[in-house]
């Protein structure tokens, strides 16, 4: 059973101790972040964000950065712990529905991720986005993918 609560700072934590090495490698060649750093941040600056619960445990946390209401874009973002591979199924069962809630707060979708997270490419493209070729980062020099989808009416 998957649920969707509120954050805390135990909850974090515990995610970002756990945090799949994909996940703290695009963190730190992106931000220059740790995993506890960036969650907080992202919670702190997001207009929609949740922790994913499964089986009772905390498994990845989620949220919505409104960029520009002007032009309808947002920046959606997805952090997961080793302990969520577990539950590929209902991420695959719940992840279209939560995509299309957040296309429902901004109709333009858009972020990067680390050309090397194969899984979150992967599912990034069975969710309907579309994934640019790789850019080369200012900050890192590491090559990430924009990734986007814009909402059909």
């Amino acid at each position: 059973m998957v649920k969707f609560v509120k954050s805390n700072s135990a909850i974090i934590e515990q995610i970002a101790a756990d945090m799949r090495p994909s996940d703290v490698r695009e963190l730190w060649a992106a931000h220059r972040h740790t995993p506890t750093e960036s969650l907080t941040q992202a919670m702190l600056s997001s207009d929609y964000h949740s922790i994913v619960i499964v089986e009772g445990e905390p498994v990845a946390a989620l949220g919505l950065r409104v960029s520009s209401y002007l032009s309808g874009e947002g920046v959606p973002w997805f952090l997961s712990t080793n302990a969520a591979l577990k539950h590929k199924r209902e991420f695959l069962i719940n992840g279209r529905s939560v995509v299309l809630s957040m296309l429902d707060i901004t109709p333009h979708l858009v972020n990067y991720v680390h050309a090397e997270n194969k899984l979150s490419i992967r599912w990034l493209k069975w969710l309907g986005f579309t994934v640019d070729d790789p850019v080369e980062s200012p900050l890192s020099k590491e090559l990430f993918h924009k990734f986007h989808r814009t909402k059909v009416h």
